[in-house]
């Protein structure tokens, strides 16, 4: 990390502190901030903001610039630097889009002999129950990473408004479990030390005392038993456990109409259980997060990202042309909300 920009923030550090890193510097990531800039000097007022990425000839905030377009070393930077600012202020890491496999190639070589890629492994392989992962020899996403990076679990979570009459409301779901194989999923579901370290988690983040609806491992949420009695089992047993944690159980529904309910927290059992309505119908406001860490992390949710988006200055003329949302605009709505909290 920059000396500079570390003595900056000691010097005169203000209650809140926004990292932001580029994700891919040709794609939606970087440009995506860069036509968002107007929306990030109104919360300057309120934060110190740091930019990690290729920002130096756009930007007048502070940037610890970096050349490299796999976004890894700018994601490992404004980590480090969450970790190093956490529990002196409010810490918000905004991280970029990123190409999977060039972005683990590039972690790869970044932590290669390092102390973090051991740390990363083992904490995948001793935690891999709670997290979903198993016993995975690589890192399968940023929320892993994170939770390795910070010692501490985490639930990959989304979240979107909608609206309510004439209000806006924010709603969230949390994955159950994340980048695992679909034929592992029921024996997981029907694992109960899982759902009493999830809950436990998710009571002591900012999904607390939510009412809670758990999406249907089968069609219907089972009809009955018409489809298997997993379902019910669930519901018998997760009843008191999410009670005991402090939440508001509406129990388990059908993924297909989970959306009629009046729930302020739902419960994907598998990756794409959910996810495909949610980034299809609330794309415009959805924002990924990470909950239950010392630090809020928020990202674009899978933003476009690809090879025919390089090369061009992204302002918002350019993404409505091609059909395009920007993601920042609801990150860094969402990030005003937390800096008023």
């Amino acid at each position: 990390m920059n000396e500079l920009t570390l003595k900056k923030l000691d010097k005169n550090p203000k209650k809140n502190l926004i990292i932001v890193t580029s994700g891919e510097s040709t794609g939606i990531g970087y440009w995506g901030v860069v036509a968002q800039f107007e929306k990030l000097e109104s919360l300057s007022k309120r934060a110190e903001i740091v930019l990690i990425g290729p920002f130096e000839k756009v930007s007048a905030f502070e940037v610890v610039p970096t050349e490299e377009e796999s976004g890894a070393v700018a994601f490992l930077k404004g980590v480090e630097l969450a970790k190093r600012e956490q529990g002196k202020r409010k810490v918000i890491l905004i991280t970029g889009p990123v190409y999977k496999v060039r972005f683990y190639r590039g972690l790869a070589q970044q932590l290669e002999g390092r102390e973090l890629l051991k740390k990363v492994k083992m904490w995948l392989k001793v935690n891999g129950s709670a997290s979903g992962v198993g016993d995975c020899e690589v890192i399968a996403g940023q929320t892993e990473l994170l939770e390795a990076y910070f010692e501490k679990e985490g639930l990959m979570t989304f979240s979107w408004k909608k609206t309510f009459g004439e209000a806006k409301k924010r709603l969230y779901a949390a994955l159950f479990t994340r980048h695992v194989a679909l034929r592992k999923v029921p024996d997981l579901v029907m694992d109960f030390e899982r759902w009493q370290a999830f809950f436990k988690v998710a009571a002591f983040s900012y999904l607390a005392g939510k009412r809670t609806v758990v999406l249907g491992l089968n069609p219907h949420a089972s009809e009955g038993d018409a489809f298997g009695n997993e379902d019910l089992v669930l519901k018998d047993r997760l009843k008191s456990m999410a009670v005991q944690y402090g939440f508001e159980f509406l129990g388990i529904k059908a993924a297909d109409t989970a959306f009629w309910f009046d729930a302020e927290l739902y419960v994907s059992l598998y990756h794409d259980q959910w996810l495909p309505y949610l980034k299809g119908a609330h794309y415009s406001t959805l924002v990924e997060e990470t909950a239950g860490l010392p630090v809020y992390r928020f990202s674009a949710p899978s933003g476009p990202a690809c090879d025919r988006l390089k090369g061009r200055v992204w302002n918002e003329e350019e993404f409505e042309k091609f059909g395009i949302v920007n993601p920042y605009k609801a990150i860094f709505d969402r990030t005003l909300e937390v800096i008023e909290r």
